[in-house]
């Protein structure tokens, strides 16, 4: 049933999975590090302190929905905002949308499943990010 070619295999696919995911997160951190050191969050603090609450919710959501990163960036992306003093709620707006409503996936779902379905997927997950940071804010976390 089970072989030792199956366990070789396997394990062969393990470590190019494995190194294109180290290769992938070295690139993305290094670019983020760029990100920050260009664009600090500061900036970014600045420009949203003039703005109305649901205003920032709805721009850190269309951040999040724009930047074509997974969650292995996001984290650190949403680490430098707190850090740097950029409110909660918008950057767990940010948070929310970034991976779930990145270009590629929104690509994906339209050649997959048409218009119709990715206009739902992306309207529910757009303002339900919204509305799940707006919550976590109102209950001080």
């Amino acid at each position: 049933m089970f072989e030792m070619n199956n366990f070789v295999i396997a394990g062969q696919f393990f470590l190019v999975i494995a190194g294109e995911l180290i290769l992938i997160f070295v690139a993305v951190s290094f670019l983020i590090g760029m990100l920050t050191e260009y664009l600090p969050p500061s900036r970014i603090r600045d420009f949203l302190s003039n703005k109305l609450t649901w205003v920032q919710y709805l721009l850190g959501a269309g951040l999040g929905a724009i930047t074509p990163f997974c969650s292995c960036s996001t984290v650190p992306i949403t680490a430098g905002l707190l850090k740097g003093g950029v409110p909660f709620g918008p950057t767990m707006a940010f948070l929310f949308s970034s991976p779930v409503l990145n270009p590629i996936i929104i690509a994906l779902l339209l050649s997959l499943l048409g218009y119709k379905v990715t206009a739902v997927y992306v309207v529910i997950t757009f303002f339900g990010s919204m509305v799940a940071a707006a919550l976590l804010s109102k209950l001080e976390m």
